[in-house]
């Protein structure tokens, strides 16, 4: 029997403007107002048919394959060379630490 494992983010919003997140396992404490100015449209110029940034979402493809909290990018799992090319493309634009499982 083979068991299908997916990846939750949870979070809670504090009234500091701070929040705090169970990404993949690990809990991660943010500053709420670092990721809201992020303009994903004009900071990714390549791979712009296949690589998106919704809010802290990174989407490679149709599948969610990273989380940016804070100054870091949560990498959620091992994947393809093509889409490991665009976590690095967007660690680097973005100025994130990578941080891989």
């Amino acid at each position: 029997m083979r068991m299908k494992f997916t990846f939750k983010t949870y979070e809670v919003n504090w009234k500091d403007g701070t929040t705090t997140k169970l990404v993949n396992g690990r809990i991660v404490t943010i500053k709420t107002e670092k990721n809201t100015n992020l303009k994903s449209e004009q900071m990714l110029e390549r791979y712009k048919q296949n690589l998106r940034v919704d809010r802290d979402e990174v989407w490679s493809y149709t599948t969610h394959v990273a989380t940016i909290a804070g100054g870091q990018l949560i990498q959620l799992g091992y994947w393809s060379m093509t889409t490991q090319k665009h976590i690095n493309y967007v660690a680097k634009q973005f100025d994130l630490e990578l941080i891989k499982p």
